[in-house]
């Protein structure tokens, strides 16, 4: 989500907020914090994710960021999406010359199939939406085909992604 999304944004958390916190909205505070926290995904994206909480949760509680996570369309597969915010968190927090720990090979294979972390994170932010569209692409097709690629970098470890710090 880009700045400019925040207003879309704020009307969605409004109306969970009447559905889950008895009425109440959201303060400015818990409206930013939510935004800062789900930004990497796209208005799209997020406000189908709201679609889906209010279609199907039966908690009353408000929502977490990772049951938005959870709520992301399935017509690109959750685990995709999940990936991708787990990769824009990790060079958000950390850069793209640090490991990126991960459990999932697909994903592993997906941004060595994209150029490597160093490769992703120095795209500018006007390419990230792009950037987005083949990752998730890239993610899905070796997901689904389960064909994974052989890895091209020597001496990268199983389980972390990129360059470490030294």
């Amino acid at each position: 989500m880009k700045d400019q999304d925040k207003m879309a944004f704020a009307k969605a958390m409004a109306a969970l907020s009447r559905m889950f916190d008895q009425g109440e909205p959201p303060d400015r505070m818990k409206t930013d914090i939510y935004f800062k926290m789900l930004q990497h995904i796209e208005i799209d994206d997020f406000l189908a994710a709201c679609q889906n909480l209010l279609a199907k949760r039966t908690d009353r509680r408000f929502p977490l960021p990772a049951d938005f996570l959870a709520a992301l369309p399935k017509n690109s597969p959750d685990f995709a999406h999940r990936a991708w915010a787990t990769l824009r968190r990790h060079i958000a927090a950390h850069g793209s010359d640090t490991k990126l720990a991960a459990d999932d090979p697909v994903l592993a294979r997906t941004i060595e199939n994209m150029g490597g972390l160093r490769s992703i994170g120095a795209r500018s932010e006007s390419e990230i939406s792009w950037t987005r569209r083949e990752f998730l692409q890239t993610y899905q097709a070796f997901n689904e085909a389960n064909r994974l690629p052989a890895i091209a970098s020597p001496g990268l470890q199983p389980g972390h992604i990129g360059f470490s710090q030294n």
